[in-house]
């Protein structure tokens, strides 16, 4: 992602008060909110409810780990520079199997035969 983000051309932002061109930046944001405008006008236009992009980059990274990537709690937390794990298992991580699978899971075959209706062993010849 690096290499990637090293290749983008650099973008040169307008001062707003000044007018000047301020000095080349990745995205070309002149301020570290510039690109709240934009966002908002993303998920307006996708039909999804606004999260700003701390939050949404925040949920997006710990259930990645967590619920796709299997990784523990505890390390996606320590990645995340969490301090506690419980609060990005609390806020952050998100189930990604519906109900009806969930339900299904627990209609399996018994593991145990039905001792009412094993069938009844014969008796030895012998008795």
């Amino acid at each position: 992602m690096m290499d990637e983000l090293l290749a983008l051309p650099p973008k040169r932002p307008k001062n707003r008060k000044t007018g000047k061109l301020m000095k080349a930046r990745v995205f070309g944001y002149g301020s570290s909110t510039g690109y709240n405008t934009r966002w908002k006008t993303i998920c307006k236009r996708a039909g999804i409810p606004y999260l700003s992009a701390h939050p949404a980059g925040r949920h997006g990274f710990f259930t990645e780990l967590v619920v796709r990537q299997g990784v523990d709690p505890v390390t996606a937390a320590k990645a995340g520079r969490w301090s506690d794990p419980n609060l990005p298992m609390r806020i952050y991580a998100h189930a990604e199997t519906d109900e009806a699978d969930i339900r299904a899971r627990f209609r399996t075959n018994h593991v145990q035969t039905d001792t009412a209706q094993a069938p009844k062993s014969k008796k030895s010849q012998k008795e």
